[in-house]
Formats: C-alpha cells, structure tokens, sequence
C-alpha cells in the first residue's frame, strides 16, 4: 500500500479489497446515496477486472510452466548435444574444418595442445588396468584420448576419451600384456601420442598386481 492511500498495492491485495468494497456499497447503498444504476456500474467494472485477473493470472500459471518445461528440454538436448560432441572431438578422424562447422569447438583456447608425461598403466588381478598421466601444461578442458594395442595388434585402438588425467580399462584379462598410449586435444588441435606404456610388460615374466 502506498503511504498515504488506502488501495493495496498488488493485484491480489486489490482483488480482495475490491471484493469487500463492492460488497460493503451493495450493503450501505442507502446511506452512500448509490443509486441502483450507479452501483450496477461498479459491479459491472469489479466483475470485469475480476474476468481479466483471471485471465491474466491463467497466462501466467501457464507461463511459468511452459518456461519449466523449456529448462528441462534444454537440459536434455544439451545433454545429448555434449555426448556427441565429446565422442566426435576425441575421434581424430574428424576434421577441424567439421567440429567448426557443427559449432562444436570453443572459442578461445588457453595455451597449447602438449605432450602428455609420466605415463603409467598398473594391471590389476580383478580386469582392471589403472592409468594415469601427468597433463603437462594443458588446460582444462583438454580431451585426452586414449589408445590401446593388444600384444601382436598392429594397428591402435580408441579406448576411451576423458578431461581427467586417470582412466581404468575394466574388463581386461589379468596378465596379458597390452600397450596404451594418450593424445591430447583441444579446439581441433591435436599434441603428438606419448611414448607407449604397457601393462605387464613383458607378460609371463611381470609381477601381477592385485587390486587393493
């Protein structure tokens, strides 16, 4: 209410001080001097601001859920849209010139695309070979592919792609000797892979390490 007048401010407030106004006159028509016209007239301009209230007040409600039900179907397309991009910008195949066409690669990079370092893969007696790296100067945000090659295989094989700087290969048989090697990328630029690193070198002849 505004210093100095009795009308509430907020359009629910009026509605409800409305509703009594008409109410009171209806009932001191007599002493007020409200003529039977007089008193139809603000009834009839009470029950039209009801009506649009109403109106008004439907819009919003449907407005409001409306907005919810565009957050939640952004979320859900983004989601999607992040999962695709991930595996299409881990998969050195694909040309820059086409992640820049989808809108899929950032617009400012932070310092280059480097080497990973330090390299260490730890086979583990429950199928597990543990991975880790050091990042090397590469910002946040960088994807790290990683490849793998069975013992014989002579050709690489996407693994996995991640922003961390550890990867566990679940599902690997215990013993058996398989190499791995990390590229980084980011904003279509790829470093070299690292020196590769196997897990039980040497098979047969390596200490198999169990999994704490």
């Amino acid at each position: 209410m505004s210093q100095g007048d009795y009308l509430p401010d907020g359009e629910a407030n009026f509605k409800g001080w409305l509703e009594n106004f008409i109410t009171q006159c209806g009932t001191y028509d007599a002493e007020l001097g409200l003529t039977v016209p007089q008193y139809t007239a603000l009834v009839a301009l009470a029950n039209s601001f009801n009506t649009d209230y109403a109106t008004a007040n439907t819009a919003y409600e449907a407005a409001k859920a409306a907005t919810a039900e565009k957050v939640l179907s952004r979320k859900d397309v983004t989601a999607a849209v992040r999962s695709y991009a991930k595996l299409w910008k881990a998969n050195p195949a694909i040309s820059p010139g086409i992640l820049n066409a989808l809108g899929v690669v950032a617009t400012t990079t932070s310092g280059p695309v480097t080497m990973v370092t330090f390299l260490n893969v730890t086979g583990c007696g429950d199928g597990v070979n543990k991975l880790t790296w050091n990042r090397n100067g590469n910002a946040q945000g960088t994807n790290f592919i990683i490849e793998s090659k069975p013992e014989g295989a002579t050709t690489w094989a996407f693994t996995a792609s991640t922003t961390k700087t550890s990867f566990n290969h679940t599902n690997q048989i215990p013993g058996v000797e398989i190499f791995y090697r990390i590229i980084s990328t980011r904003a279509g630029e790829n470093a070299g892979p690292c020196p590769p690193v196997a897990a039980y070198p040497n098979a047969g002849d390596s200490e198999l390490k169990l999994a704490a």
